[in-house]
C-alpha cells in the first residue's frame, strides 16, 4: 500500500473514532504502522487526571491499568509536553533529557513497553482538555528523524480535530444525561418532542401516563391524543413552540391544552419551547417541552407544596390548585358545596399570602412553583 493510501485510511479511521472510544486502539495501531514502528499511545489529560484512549499491543491491559492508576502522574514527557507550546511536534529529548527520563518513576513502565524514543506532542482540545500523542521506538531501533517529524506534522491537525470532536460529543452527552436524570427525578410528567411530535425523551412519570393509553399515548414513538382533533390541536402548539425555540429571547409557554380521558378528569398539557442555544439539549432539532399533569396524581402533592411555601390552609391550597387547573370560582364552589362568597373570601386570603394582586398572577405563580417550569 502506498504511503498516500495508508495516510488516507488513517485519516478516515481518525474521524470515525470520536463516535466510539473502542476505535481509538485501531487508530493507534494504524499510526504505529504509518511510522513503521511498534508503539503508539493516545491520551487525554484534564484536571480530573489522564485517560489512556488507545495504545498498541506493547502496552498490555495490565500495563495500561498500571499507567492509569499510578504511572500517569510520573510521566515526565507527557507532563512537560503540556507546558510547551501546544499543537507542535517534538522529539522526546527536546522536551525531557534522556538522563532525566532514566531517573523518573515512569521509566519502569517505559522499559516494560519498549518505549525508548518518542515523537509527538500535546494538542489543545478545548474544555480544559489536552490530547497527547506519543509514537515510540525501542532501544535498538533507528532514531526518529526529520521525515518522521513532517509525517507527524501532517497528522497533527487531523488528530486535533478528531480528539476535539470526541471531547465535544462527550460534553454534550454528559449534559444530555444530566438533563434526562434530572427530568426523571421530577414527579411531574415531562416529554421532549420534535415538531412532528416524535418523542425524544420522556421521564418516568410521562412513561407511566403514556403506558395507560387514556387521553395521551405513544404511537410509533409519536405523542398522540385520543381524538384526532385534539392531536391536531396539540401538534399546532408543538409547532408554535418549536418556532419560538429558535428565538433566544423566547422561553415562555406557548399554550395549554386539556386532553379528555375516559372516566377521569382531563390531563392538562403545558407546551413550551426549548431554546436552540440551550446547552442542556445537545440537539440541532427544534424541540418542544410538554409538561403533562394528571390531576388525580398531583393534587395532594401540589397542595402540600403550596401549604409549605405560602402557609395556605388545606382549603386555600385546594382553591389555588383548582384555579391553576382552569376552574372558575363557581366551579370550585359547586365542587366543594360551599357558597361563592366563601370561595371569594378564601381567594382574598390566598392572594394576600402569595403576594399576588390578581388571579392570573396567582395561576402563573402556582404553575411555576408546582410544575417546575420557570419561564
Amino acid at each position: 500500500m502506498s504511503e498516500l493510501n495508508e495516510f488516507s485510511r488513517l485519516i478516515g479511521a481518525l474521524y470515525d473514532a470520536p463516535l466510539d472510544d473502542a476505535r481509538w486502539r485501531d487508530v493507534t495501531m494504524m499510526i504505529a504502522d504509518f511510522f513503521d514502528t511498534h508503539s503508539c499511545a493516545l491520551q487525554v489529560r484534564s484536571e480530573q487526571g489522564a485517560l489512556l484512549l488507545g495504545s498498541t499491543d506493547n502496552v498490555s491491559p495490565d500495563l495500561a491499568r498500571q499507567y492509569a492508576e499510578y504511572y500517569y502522574q510520573y510521566d515526565e514527557w507527557a507532563r512537560e509536553a503540556t507546558l510547551y507550546p501546544l499543537d507542535t511536534v517534538y522529539f522526546g529529548n527536546e522536551i525531557v533529557a534522556d538522563s532525566v527520563l532514566e531517573r523518573s518513576e515512569c521509566y519502569d513502565f517505559m522499559r516494560a513497553a519498549d518505549m525508548a524514543q518518542v515523537v509527538g506532542g500535546a494538542l489543545a482540545l478545548g474544555g480544559n482538555e489536552i490530547g497527547i500523542i506519543g509514537v515510540h521506538r525501542g532501544w535498538h531501533a533507528a532514531a526518529f528523524d526529520g521525515t518522521d517529524r513532517r509525517k507527524m506534522q501532517l497528522l497533527f491537525p487531523h488528530l486535533q480535530r478528531a480528539l476535539a470532536m470526541r471531547s465535544a460529543f462527550r460534553r454534550h452527552e454528559i449534559q444530555r444525561s444530566m438533563t434526562e436524570a434530572a427530568l426523571d427525578k421530577l414527579a411531574i410528567a415531562v416529554l421532549l418532542v420534535d415538531r412532528a411530535g416524535r418523542i425524544i425523551h420522556s421521564n418516568r412519570a410521562a412513561v407511566e401516563i403514556l403506558r395507560r393509553e387514556n387521553g395521551l399515548f405513544a404511537s410509533s414513538n409519536f405523542v398522540r391524543a385520543a381524538s384526532p382533533a385534539t392531536t391536531q390541536a396539540l401538534l399546532r402548539l408543538i409547532d408554535r413552540a418549536c418556532n419560538a425555540g429558535t428565538q433566544p429571547s423566547i422561553n415562555e409557554p406557548v399554550g395549554a391544552l386539556a386532553i379528555e380521558r375516559a372516566g377521569m378528569r382531563p390531563l392538562s398539557v403545558l407546551v413550551a419551547p426549548i431554546r436552540r442555544d440551550d446547552a442542556a439539549v445537545a440537539s440541532s432539532e427544534r424541540i418542544a417541552m410538554l409538561i403533562v399533569r394528571a390531576p388525580e396524581e398531583n393534587d395532594a402533592r401540589r397542595n402540600d407544596t403550596l401549604r409549605a411555601l405560602f402557609g395556605f390552609t388545606a382549603a386555600e391550597a385546594a382553591l389555588a390548585g383548582a384555579l391553576a387547573d382552569g376552574l372558575t370560582l363557581s366551579d370550585i364552589a359547586a365542587r366543594h358545596r360551599v357558597t361563592l362568597n366563601t370561595v371569594r373570601s378564601q381567594l382574598k386570603a390566598v392572594l394576600r399570602k402569595s403576594d399576588t394582586a390578581k388571579q392570573s398572577e396567582l395561576v402563573a405563580l402556582v404553575l411555576r412553583q408546582t410544575t417546575g417550569y420557570m419561564p
